[in-house]
């Protein structure tokens, strides 16, 4: 009872309460007009009288409304039902018709154009493999890609304009490991046990070299015969060992047999001087081939005024040389006649212009047999040419010194061939833009290797040394204070970053080089295909990579060839080197001065 009622209850009599308790009745039951204050902001503006939930009851389902069942809590079905009702329907945002009919056009569109693109050019592009991968995507190249009426697009066709700055295009590698390997697997030196001496092959086998490649197969089958030898194979197939081996056998052979032959070997640079001679003493090892020194050789000679050194100059049976050195020795040696082979290591660089005084004097001091002004004299020495490139000048050069009946070619299979296993990316890229490029890739990147940077002379390669040292990237220069030195360092080193010309790229072994970058892209295609031939080589350790900056008009013709090669899978064509059509004028006149004063 209310704190009123009691009050009516006592206060009042019993008729007047009877007239209050119905004037409190009629209070709470007349009902006045319901205003908007009275349920605004409120849960229940519906207005008095509507229930805002349905009653629950109090059936079976609600006595246990979560069920333990082992250490899990399920849900009863009651529960469940009432979450679902409670869930709220998320409106569903549909397209415009308009839309729905414009895209389907577009994929059937794009259906339509993939089957005519698999027509064309016969491949898949979903389930293909990319070869040339391009920054524009309409000039991505697939594996086994054929083009109609051979209309071939380049992507760096038009790279000579300056708007394409920016654009780039990669070739990416088709297999992992040289493929010279995957052929060489079926030999082993005990097939040509009757040609190589057993204490050869033993130390070659030490050396590392635990079987012989496909071109050191064919070099020595080869050897056996009379004729002139031209070994043309891709860069890092292991040339040096081809013509090593059969050559230091046949020394030994003939010091047993007491008849003492000779052999003179010809290098362009220092570094592959010396490369080669370490080469070469391995393999030779306590056979007793001596080797001579040409700087005993010198020292020899200053001492003595007469300028003879008898001991040294008769005591040896191999001349491992640059040209230069080579024509002083053989002026002051005996026995030249004795000389049975000579080595053209690098022919194509040999034979060019820088050479053509040394090796002329040379052939003049020793007598080459078959040669092309006497192609059926047999007394003399034979010559063996080796090159990572066999271009048409090089062997119409060749076959003017030689007679080309007494010549014989062992060429590779991948001659000229991109190498497979080693990606090559070209950027198009302004001239001013090139350090900033190359310092973003130094330092963007770590690389678990060595880095060589190729520079087109002296002068761009010690600015950018300096470019790099100043920002904080140690370099390491070849050039032309200790050489050696320097490239011995480089060989012991795992990491750094080298900046050198085109002299580190003939025949040099880095075995822990990863990546190279032309900073200047080579003017010829023979001397990017050397560049390159210093990584993905026998020796190397690490994968290689190449990227090459493209600036010049000059330099897009070159890049040309190479994509063309890439699309169509041949070898690179127009392989031009630089020699030298004086070097065969000056001997075909010393030799017809030669027989003139014989017949005399």
């Amino acid at each position: 009872m209310s704190l009123l009622e009691k009050s009516l209850y006592f206060g009042c009599s019993r008729g007047t309460l009877n007239l209050v308790q119905l004037s409190v009745s009629y209070f709470h039951s007349v009902k006045r007009k319901q205003k908007k204050s009275d349920t605004f902001g409120l849960i229940g503006n519906f207005g008095p009288g509507v229930q805002l939930f349905k009653p629950v009851e109090n059936d079976s389902i609600w006595k246990e409304v979560n069920d333990v069942r082992g250490n899990y809590e399920v849900k009863s079905n009651g529960l469940r039902t009432f979450e679902i009702k409670q869930q709220i329907v998320k409106p569903t945002i549909s397209e415009p018709l308009s839309w729905t009919k414009a895209e389907a056009k577009r994929a059937k569109k794009q259906e339509i154009a993939k089957k005519k693109f698999m027509e064309d050019h016969g491949v898949d592009i979903e389930n293909s493999r990319i070869l040339i991968k391009c920054a524009r995507k309409e000039f991505t190249h697939f594996e086994g890609m054929k083009y109609p009426n051979l209309e071939i697009p380049l992507v760096s066709q038009y790279w000579a304009k300056s708007k394409y700055k920016g654009d780039w295009f990669t070739i990416e590698p088709l297999q992992n490991v040289m493929p010279l390997l995957k052929t060489s697997r079926n030999y082993c030196w005990e097939q040509v046990v009757d040609i190589v001496e057993d204490d050869i092959v033993v130390n070659a086998a030490n050396a590392g070299f635990l079987k012989p490649t496909e071109i050191q197969v064919n070099c020595l089958a080869a050897f056996l015969s009379d004729k002139h030898l031209f070994i043309a194979s891709e860069t890092g197939s292991g040339k040096t060992v081809a013509y090593a081996i059969p050559l230091l056998s046949r020394l030994l052979k003939s010091k047993a047999s007491g008849e003492k032959e000779k052999a003179l070997v010809l290098l362009p640079t220092v570094e592959l001087l010396v490369q080669t001679k370490n080469v070469i003493k391995t393999l030779t090892g306590s056979t007793g081939i001596k080797m001579l020194d040409e700087k005993a050789i010198i020292k020899n000679s200053e001492e003595n005024n007469n300028g003879t050194c008898d001991d040294v100059l008769k005591n040896w049976e191999l001349i491992v040389s640059t040209p230069g050195a080579a024509r002083k020795l053989l002026s002051k040696s005996y026995d030249k006649e004795s000389i049975s082979t000579v080595v053209i290591d690098e022919a194509d660089m040999l034979l060019d212009d820088s050479f053509i005084d040394d090796l002329s004097d040379i052939f003049h001091m020793v007598e080459i047999r078959h040669s092309s002004l006497k192609p059926t004299e047999n007394v003399g020495a034979r010559v063996i040419f080796s090159s990572a490139s066999c271009p048409e000048t090089l062997q119409s050069l060749v076959e003017s010194l030689v007679s080309p009946e007494h010549l014989s070619y062992i060429k590779s299979r991948y001659l000229h061939d991109l190498l497979p296993h080693v990606r090559q990316k070209f950027i198009r890229i302004r001239e001013v833009d090139k350090n900033d490029e190359l310092l973003k890739m130094l330092t963007n990147t770590k690389y678990s290797g060595q880095i060589l940077i190729f520079c087109q002379d002296k002068l761009r390669r010690n600015m950018v040394a300096e470019f790099l040292n100043t920002n904080g990237i140690n370099t390491v220069v070849i050039g032309e204070r200790n050489r050696q030195k320097v490239f011995d360092e480089v060989r012991t080193c795992k990491t750094g970053v080298i900046v050198a010309t085109d002299v580190a790229a003939r025949g040099l072994d880095f075995p822990n080089l990863t990546l190279i970058i032309n900073y200047d892209f080579p003017a010829h295609v023979v001397e990017y295909i050397h560049r390159v031939g210093r990584v993905g080589r026998l020796s190397s350790k690490f994968k290689g990579r190449v990227i090459s900056f493209i600036c010049r008009a000059s330099e897009v013709e070159v890049v040309n060839s190479i994509e063309l090669a890439a699309r169509f899978s041949k070898p690179i064509r127009d392989v031009e080197t630089n020699v030298s059509a004086e070097f065969q004028k000056r001997q075909s006149v010393r030799s017809k001065h030669k027989i003139n004063s014989e017949n005399v």
